[in-house]
């Protein structure tokens, strides 16, 4: 899925042309693949996931080359669309999702993933030198998959190359943690991802009574179970800060989800507070004890410019990826003008009947 909206001009959209293009290069012969465009409308190129050959590679290409960045940012059909198409047997979908993350409506996003990911993966590729970190990571935590950010053209190959080295090499998928008998555990996340060569999998847990062993199992070509020596009596402080912060920020994708906020802002106040962790319902307060300032002097103040992202020239500057205003104005314009010529001409005719 590839983002060509207004925000996507100049570097970004080809940052993002070259990226979809080096995909295009590492696809296999047996894969299948579609590409979904998306501005104030989406494209899809192939009714459906096409076999990857040498005319629907060219025709690809030729597609993505054609992109051009103007329009909305309306994200929310193109990613239903592209996973409402029927799932190829033996296949595992994995949807790359390239774009700047410039979206409003990150809820309902993060619902559709909910309801129509299914199995799939999702990885994302942010693109440009300001993305929307928190929606492209969230939303590729969601996805069970990983954030990939490319800020420069000459970081594209490289990007690229680690994002197609993680989608080819995935070694164990469906993983399970099975505890003894008796045990009880509240782990995060709740939902493992897959686990990939060369990176670590790290899963937070809070166990109802110690252990010296879990068991861990997967499945890559047949099922693999395997079991895991914990070590004894190593409570290290900052274990459970990193369980109580993955807590918290699933506590906080089920009022995404739906969940009513007033059920879940107690539990995350509870486990912040006793954590001492800074949430949407708790901070910290800071005490100055060194007065700096002498009380009879006057405060200073000084207006400070916003930083705007490479490209922009002037902070106030964003591209309108909202709705095209000056087309609606100029066709409000032609609708009032029809509206007075229609009135002058009833009134006309009503005159004349008189």
């Amino acid at each position: 899925i590839i983002d060509s909206s207004g925000s996507m001009g100049g570097a970004p959209m080809r940052q993002a042309k070259a990226s979809l293009q080096l995909a295009l290069q590492r696809l296999k012969p047996g894969d299948r693949f579609n590409i979904t465009d998306f501005d104030s409308q989406h494209t899809l190129l192939f009714e459906q996931p096409a076999t990857v050959n040498d005319a629907s590679r060219q025709q690809a290409q030729d597609f993505v080359d054609s992109l051009q960045a103007s329009g909305g940012t309306h994200m929310l059909p193109a990613l239903s669309a592209t996973l409402s198409q029927h799932a190829s047997d033996g296949y595992l979908r994995q949807v790359i999702f390239i774009t700047d993350g410039a979206v409003g409506n990150e809820n309902g996003i993060f619902q559709a993933l909910h309801q129509q990911l299914g199995e799939a993966r999702l990885f994302t590729v942010g693109i440009g030198s300001a993305p929307n970190s928190h929606f492209m990571t969230r939303a590729a935590q969601f996805g069970r998959g990983s954030f990939t950010y490319i800020n420069d053209q000459s970081q594209v190959q490289q990007g690229m190359d680690t994002l197609f080295r993680r989608l080819e090499s995935p070694l164990m998928r469906n993983l399970q943690v099975a505890l003894p008998d008796g045990i009880v555990a509240e782990h995060w996340p709740q939902k493992l991802p897959d686990l990939y060569a060369g990176e670590p999998l790290l899963v937070a847990m809070k166990l109802s009574a110690p252990t010296d062993q879990i068991t861990v199992s997967g499945y890559r070509d047949r099922h693999w179970q395997q079991q895991v020596a914990l070590p004894a009596n190593d409570n290290h402080p900052g274990t459970g800060s990193l369980w109580a912060r993955r807590k918290i920020a699933d506590l906080m994708d089920r009022i995404t989800l739906g969940t009513p906020e007033a059920d879940i802002a107690p539990q995350i106040t509870d486990v912040a507070l006793r954590h001492q962790l800074v949430s949407r319902y708790t901070s910290f307060i800071a005490v100055e004890d060194t007065v700096s300032r002498p009380a009879h002097e006057p405060l200073l103040h000084d207006t400070v410019r916003s930083q705007a992202p490479h490209g922009t020239q002037h902070p106030t500057a964003w591209p309108g990826t909202a709705t095209p205003a000056p087309l609606l104005w100029r066709l409000a314009g032609v609708l009032l003008i029809a509206t007075l010529l229609l009135w002058l001409r009833q009134r006309r005719e009503n005159h004349g009947t008189v």
